[in-house]
């Protein structure tokens, strides 16, 4: 695998697991008022944000499942697979002309 598909898998997942773990502080009820569940959302904030409003969050006393965090998980695995899919294209096309010269 070559060094640029590693760090692109290597945000993409860093950007996953940042969201799965706001999925789970809402889903689980975690208070914002606490300064590391507050400070979470406030990173994760602008990952969300692009796909806000396209669900309404689901509420159950002070737990929230967040549709919207939902919704950017799925954006960033296709965003990833297309990129992923276009850098390979890029990096073939790259080493045949390496290859033929």
């Amino acid at each position: 695998m070559h060094s640029a598909q590693r760090i692109l898998r290597m945000i993409f997942n860093a950007v996953e697991v940042f969201l799965l773990i706001r999925f789970a502080l809402a889903l689980f009820g975690a208070s914002v008022a606490a300064p590391v569940v507050a400070f979470w959302y406030a990173i994760t904030a602008p990952l969300v944000a692009p796909f806000g409003g396209i669900f309404p969050n689901v509420r159950y006393g002070g737990m929230v499942f967040e549709w919207q965090t939902v919704a950017a998980l799925a954006g960033y695995a296709i965003l990833y697979a297309i990129m992923a899919y276009i850098l390979l294209m890029l990096l073939s096309v790259g080493n045949r002309r390496h290859h033929v010269a």
